[in-house]
């Protein structure tokens, strides 16, 4: 049963207010990708009209495509499961699961990208008694192994038991990745539309045996700015992309031997890029794991943290295309991206289940980073990102909101201000505290080789103080990318977490969160997770009892009355949801005043959350629409 908090989400239609994200700001960007896709596509167009060449080759199971041309070089695009929820710990949110939530992605959608053809629709482990839950917005039926393979990794339904995906009773949205960057955006402006899967990419060595030119690999071209474009755009959207299969693959001119190999779209700041975990075992919180040899190193040019995260993606058995009962073993971050994406789904269903509304995309993937289970170099490192996968670690920081032993908070800084607060360490785990934003699109690069210069836009900063001691944020060293992270000042990654190692327990530790510069827009909206704590002072609870709010009639007919006891000003945002978590409104609230009265009489009768963001705190509670 949906648990809704008593929480209070104040909504307010205001005649004077604005959109968080402007339309404006929207057709803007759409009309930047278009124009950056319409100019890909007519140099590939062109190309093929000059060269007697295929624009998609088939080989060894692996598709490749045309995606651009560079200095008159074709550029390819190609292909890039109980054993995977396992080893993810996903499985203890399933059905049987040892969390008892028995979540499978029911009624929410995940959105598929694929190379060269779509999934197999009639296989039994996609059939809801005589219909399919696949449907194929670009009515393109061919369907392949690699996209029928990797749809099943994330829904399969589990009539095989071993073949169970993720989400099993997910809806999957199947494209081909023709236009992919449109679709995307336009799909993504729906923001129930959270998750898509991207297991392809541009690889190191091209079908025909060439390398890519070195500028290529860690660079933030137009395709990585196109990706943080529809980021910033749909903020609950969050695009899950395979690392790519170039690890074995050399060239000369990277930041080191077998590392930065991450092309294009991988290099977006605000995508979840995921790693090829071959194997791993867990001693209590002990790892010991393998990286695939094949799974593409990063970091990006400028020191970046990725890959972002790392997922198993070697010899997963899932659904394949031969016949609506067949089945395949398939290896590749292909198949480790896909059991990340729906298993992010489950997270997203596990915290609409318990609080009435979803994670923004930046709140998600902070919360998948930083629960994730170290692997590799303490800390993070550009083999594995944060780590692997813990699904069901994420899930209990999710339980434990309630009762201040985990930290989910999403915020906003405005220019010049700070926020500060309390945590008191439980002591039987490190206390850990990340930030994650959605950062502006940078300036894309273009024939710059290992470019250091930041693609940052706002660059926020996290730090924990105790008794004069400062505990700063990891990073990597740029000059030794393979060497364990530092603690230092980030300047290049919008995601920053700080850890402090056997805490003193029942110490209370101070969180300050500041920003450098002059941000752009004014302000940044960001999440705050943090694990091994028993108490905090930045709580949504406590601001709603200090403000005093109260609404009224409710149930109500056509209007909700609002007061707070205290004054409260300034600008506010505004966010309403129904009851399956579908935002059905949102604004901008230039000025609060103490008393509101707004009207309701639009809304369809039933229950709905209420969700009122001020400068000075959270405040969420339902009301029902008689």
């Amino acid at each position: 049963m949906k648990k809704m908090k008593d929480y209070l989400v104040a909504i307010i239609f205001l005649a004077v207010s604005i959109s968080s994200f402007g339309q404006t700001d929207k057709e803007e960007i759409k009309r930047e990708i278009d124009k950056i896709v319409q100019e890909r596509e007519q140099r590939v167009k062109t190309f093929l009209s000059l060269n007697d060449v295929p624009e998609t080759i088939v080989s060894e199971n692996t598709i490749h495509q045309i995606y651009d041309v560079l200095k008159g070089k074709p550029i390819y695009i190609s292909t890039d499961n109980t054993t995977a929820a396992a080893n993810t710990k996903t499985v203890a949110l399933q059905p049987g699961g040892s969390l008892n939530l028995n979540l499978e992605g029911e009624n929410m959608d995940v959105g598929i990208w694929e190379v060269g053809g779509t999934t197999r629709t009639t296989h039994v482990e996609f059939m809801d008694g005589a219909n399919s839950r696949i449907s194929l917005p670009d009515n393109n039926s061919n369907s392949t192994f690699h996209s029928t393979h990797v749809t099943g990794t994330i829904g399969a339904s589990g009539v095989n038991a071993d073949a169970r995906g993720m989400a099993s009773k997910s809806n999957l949205l199947v494209y081909d990745v023709n236009n992919v960057e449109t679709e995307a955006q336009t799909a993504a402006n729906d923001d129930n539309f959270l998750i898509s899967n991207h297991s392809y990419g541009i690889a190191v060595e091209q079908e025909n045996g060439e390398t890519i030119d070195a500028w290529f690999m860690g660079a933030y071209n137009n395709g990585a700015r196109s990706w943080d474009l529809i980021a910033n755009a749909a903020p609950y959207h969050l695009a899950v992309f395979a690392a790519g299969n170039s690890g074995n693959q050399e060239y000369e001119g990277g930041l080191a031997p077998n590392y930065d190999k991450l092309t294009s779209d991988k290099n977006a700041k605000n995508n979840l890029v995921v790693a090829n975990v071959a194997s791993v075992t867990y001693f209590g919180d002990l790892v010991i794991s393998n990286i695939n040899n094949s799974s593409s190193r990063g970091p990006s040019d400028d020191g970046r943290i990725k890959p972002d995260i790392g997922g198993m993606g070697t010899n997963i058995f899932s659904t394949a295309a031969s016949s609506n009962d067949s089945y395949g073993t398939a290896t590749g971050t292909s198949m480790a991206s896909p059991g990340v994406a729906g298993s992010l789904l489950l997270l997203q269903e596990l915290y609409n289940n318990e609080f009435g509304i979803y994670l923004k995309s930046h709140t998600l993937k902070a919360l998948a980073l930083n629960t994730a289970s170290d692997a590799g170099n303490v800390g993070p490192d550009a083999t594995y990102g944060w780590g692997i996968l813990n699904t069901e670690k994420a899930a209990t920081t999710i339980l434990n909101k309630d009762i201040e032993s985990s930290i989910i908070s999403e915020q906003e800084l405005t220019q010049s201000e700070s926020l500060s607060f309390e945590v008191t360490a439980s002591g039987n785990e490190d206390l850990k505290i990340m930030i994650g934003w959605n950062d502006p699109a940078g300036t894309s690069v273009n024939n710059l080789l290992n470019s250091p210069t930041p693609k940052l836009v706002n660059d926020l900063d996290l730090r924990i103080t105790l008794n004069g001691e400062t505990f700063l944020p990891w990073k990597l060293q740029l000059t030794d990318v393979t060497a364990p992270a530092i603690k230092g000042d980030n300047i290049v990654d919008n995601y920053e977490q700080v850890i402090v190692s056997s805490p003193v327990a029942g110490a209370i530790y101070t969180v300050e969160i500041t920003h450098k510069g002059n941000l752009a827009n004014n302000s940044q909206e960001y999440a705050i997770i943090g694990t091994g704590i028993t108490a905090t002072t930045l709580s949504s609870d406590k601001f709603e009892k200090q403000v005093g709010l109260s609404l009224w009639p409710n149930p109500a007919s056509n209007q909700v009355n609002l007061s707070f006891e205290e004054n409260i000003s300034g600008k506010a945002k505004a966010e309403v949801f129904d009851v399956t978590g579908r935002m059905v409104y949102k604004e901008e609230i230039l000025q609060l005043s103490k008393n509101y009265s707004f009207d309701i009489s639009n809304l369809n009768q039933g229950t709905y959350v209420l969700k009122l963001e001020t400068n000075e705190g959270l405040i969420t509670k339902r009301f029902i629409k008689k």
